[in-house]
């Protein structure tokens, strides 16, 4: 099956919900991100590192594109949904990829800004690292890390209207299996001088606590 036959299939659908995965990329049909309008997610390959994204939303038993974006490197890329920002709307997310050292998730934000119809994107949440929504708190948590894992940082958002704002980022490193851990805090102007840092106590359980809990790994 090529990816024209898949737009076909796409938009002569007539099951209420529909998931289909190939080598040419995947489509997503449902209430995607409410449960009046059917949307409709499409995949496709270009080339062999990039993809074409497009998004669909059903109004009298059509399907009108509200969303386009070409070009986006990726090895596998899958589409998540969820309300990223707190607004009660369900945004548009593309997982992008998977360091193979380290398991960490890059994930593409789309902001949804007015009923299904315009997605705003936002650039430096990709740089998050398997970002963790903390919706009690509206906080997003990101986890990165290098070098086998004896430097990471864990870091912490906040939603300024529409920017994502790094407002603390905690440095960890564990060379020779000596831990240290800095506290950085941040001004809300997206500024990268912290203004304030402390150092914490951290033991070596406490960072393969850390890992499991953001990076996802088994040991």
């Amino acid at each position: 099956m090529n990816s024209q036959t898949m737009k076909e299939l796409l938009l002569k659908n007539k099951k209420e919900t529909y998931q289909l995965d190939t080598t040419f990329g995947s489509i997503r049909i449902g209430y995607l991100f409410d449960k009046q309008f059917r949307s409709a997610a499409f995949i496709e390959s270009d080339s062999e590192q990039t993809y074409k994204l497009e998004i669909y939303k059903e109004l009298n038993k059509n399907w009108n594109k509200v969303f386009e974006q070409d070009s986006i490197e990726s090895s596998d890329p899958r589409l998540i949904i969820g309300d990223y920002n707190f607004d009660n709307r369900i945004d548009l997310t593309l997982m992008t990829d998977m360091s193979l050292g380290t398991s960490i998730i890059r994930i593409k934000l789309w902001l949804n800004e007015n009923d299904n119809e315009v997605f705003h994107y936002i650039p430096n949440f990709e740089k998050i690292g398997t970002p963790t929504v903390d919706s009690l708190n509206q906080k997003i948590y990101g986890f990165n890390a290098c070098c086998e894992f004896q430097e990471m940082s864990l870091n912490e958002y906040k939603w300024n209207n529409n920017n994502l704002v790094l407002i603390k980022r905690t440095d960890i490193e564990t060379y020779n299996n000596k831990v240290r851990a800095v506290e950085k805090q941040f001004q809300s102007d997206n500024s990268e001088l912290p203004i304030k840092e402390t150092e914490i106590k951290l033991t070596l359980k406490d960072i393969h606590k850390l890992i499991k809990k953001y990076n996802k790994l088994k040991n």
